[in-house]
């Protein structure tokens, strides 16, 4: 069962933050072939900036395929993401199914615990594993970031009655035949926000079929100091989406599971 990571990637070629993020998406992209190892990788990239674009297309090479991004808005974009991740795990790789893995760029050391990550999937244990950190690695993050993250994965926990759960890492896998059933399902519907679908889908799975699976992930060291230089700005985008992970854990807690 082969394994297909789906991204999406912006940047902003005047602020630093994003010159950061670029280059951890860059190490990314690299690490995805290495060691003998090669995970395809489909990436959605609205970034403009003519420097940037490059550095991705190089680092990507043969590593990864680069699509640009069509549709405007969040939710969208990683619609469409895993629309081209699913169709080259079918169509490309010729697979019956697979795994679709949704992760963030600027998250390089991610790569070497993938086969941890879709291990319960490949087992026919699970439908969904969200990858949870360990307490050590949130001492690696921005202390006021560690604080707000661990107050909405306390709400979830309470919302679902999934304990132990680590939501708010971000990266999640699906076993590709129920990410296709729940693609086109419209968060407006439930009176949201077409934004995070990456964090609503698995509450849309039964619980019995989620699971979470521990990997060593520390925050990049770079990433966090640049964060905390414009600690103003970064506060408020986490408070921004406690807010929108809160309201849609709540909404979505209580509906009918899909899968």
């Amino acid at each position: 069962m082969k394994t297909v990571i789906a991204t999406t990637t912006w940047y902003d070629g005047r602020k630093a933050a994003d010159k950061v993020r670029l280059a951890l998406a860059c190490k990314m992209l690299k690490n995805v072939r290495h060691g003998g190892r090669h995970y395809p990788t489909v990436v959605l990239n609205g970034t403009k900036n003519r420097w940037m674009n490059q550095r991705l297309r190089e680092a990507a090479d043969e590593n990864a395929i680069i699509y640009p991004c069509t549709v405007p808005g969040m939710g969208p974009g990683r619609r469409l993401a895993f629309f081209y991740a699913l169709t080259h795990l079918h169509i490309t790789l010729g697979q019956k199914d697979g795994v679709i893995l949704w992760t963030e760029p600027e998250k390089p050391g991610l790569i070497d615990c993938i086969g941890a990550i879709v291990r319960p999937i490949i087992l026919g244990e699970a439908d969904v594993v969200i990858p949870k950190r360990t307490e050590a690695n949130f001492g690696t993050y921005p202390e006021w970031q560690a604080e707000i993250e661990h107050e909405y994965n306390s709400v979830y926990e309470e919302v679902t009655g999934r304990v132990g759960f680590d939501p708010a890492f971000g990266p999640v896998a699906f076993r590709a035949s129920t990410l296709q059933k729940l693609l086109f399902w419209n968060p407006v519907n439930a009176g949201l926000e077409d934004t995070y679908i990456t964090h609503y889908l698995p509450i849309l799975v039964r619980n019995e079929r989620v699971t979470a699976v521990e990997v060593d992930v520390p925050y990049p060291e770079n990433q966090r100091l640049v964060e905390e230089k414009s600690k103003k700005r970064f506060y408020e985008k986490r408070l921004w989406q406690k807010a929108t992970y809160i309201k849609a854990y709540r909404a979505l807690g209580p509906l009918p599971k899909l899968v």
